[in-house]
This record gives structure tokens, C-alpha cells and sequence, in this order.
């Protein structure tokens, strides 16, 4: 199938449609409208896009090595592992870095690795912006400890 060819044939069924219902009495309107119509003016020209393909940055077990995560997280974030060990998760950049920034905007206090049930605290989604956005509400929502400590279970 071609797509170009789909378009086209979309956009004349269309045309055909949307002109089986406009009845213009005044000629000079109806010329305007149909030459409209005739320019393409109600469907836009086709989009091509190339969308970059995202680029890994290693493993769950690389940010286990480097102390980013727990050790357990390279346990439990595998891929098959209901048929056996599983194999490693690769991480797309944008992933790895979100997770090391959920780690530098902890307090200083409790920068050990982040764990499963912290990942898991922190929702599903691992951008940046939503990680900031559920640390904050969090920390809105429990103020720190009468010894100043955060109360962010990580």
C-alpha cells in the first residue's frame, strides 16, 4: 500500500462528501468556496517526520555497580524472569539519567541507593519531570521529622 496514494484517495472521498451537502445559491460565494475546496484548504499537506531513535545508556546492573541503585533492583528489574533468571534491562539514556536525578535531589542525609519499593514510591513512570513532580508532592505532604530528617522512604 502505498501511503501517499491512501491520502489521496481519503482526501478525494472526502471532498466528495463534504460537496454533496454545500448548496450555494450566490455564484460569486459559491465560486469562492469551491475554489477553496479545489486549493485544499480543509485538509492539510501530507507530514513526514523522522523520529530520532533513543539512545541506551547500559543496565539496570551498570547503576547497581555504580551504587546508583540497590543491589536487589538488578533482582528484580529483568526481562523473562517469570521463565527462569530473566535477562538484563537495557536503559535508554533519558531513563538513566532520570533515575540519577531522582538520586541528587534526595537530601544529603539518606543518599544511599535508591531500592525497589523507593522506585516503586516514586510511581512507574521514571522522567525527570514527573520524578521531580512526585518527590515534591511528597515532601509537601510529609514535612521532615522533628530531627530534620526527610521522611522520603529511600
Amino acid at each position: 500500500m502505498n501511503v501517499f496514494e491512501l491520502r489521496e484517495r481519503l482526501i478525494s472521498d472526502y471532498s466528495s462528501y463534504i460537496r454533496s451537502f454545500i448548496r450555494i445559491r450566490d455564484e460569486r460565494v459559491g465560486a469562492l468556496v469551491t475554489s477553496c475546496l479545489d486549493q485544499g484548504r480543509l485538509w492539510p499537506d501530507p507530514l513526514i517526520q523522522l523520529n530520532p531513535s533513543f539512545q541506551y545508556a547500559g543496565t539496570i546492573e551498570d547503576l547497581v555497580a555504580e551504587g546508583v541503585l540497590h543491589s536487589e533492583c538488578s533482582r528484580i528489574f529483568r526481562a523473562g524472569k517469570d521463565k527462569g533468571e530473566g535477562k538484563q534491562l537495557r536503559l535508554y539514556q533519558h531513563r538513566a539519567d532520570a533515575i540519577r536525578k531522582t538520586l541528587s535531589i534526595r537530601p544529603v542525609a539518606n543518599k544511599t541507593p535508591l531500592t525497589p519499593l523507593g522506585i516503586k514510591h516514586f510511581g512507574q513512570s521514571t522522567t525527570v519531570g514527573r520524578t521531580q513532580t512526585l518527590v515534591s508532592e511528597y515532601a509537601q505532604s510529609n514535612p521532615t521529622s522533628p530531627t530534620g530528617q526527610s521522611r522520603v522512604p529511600l
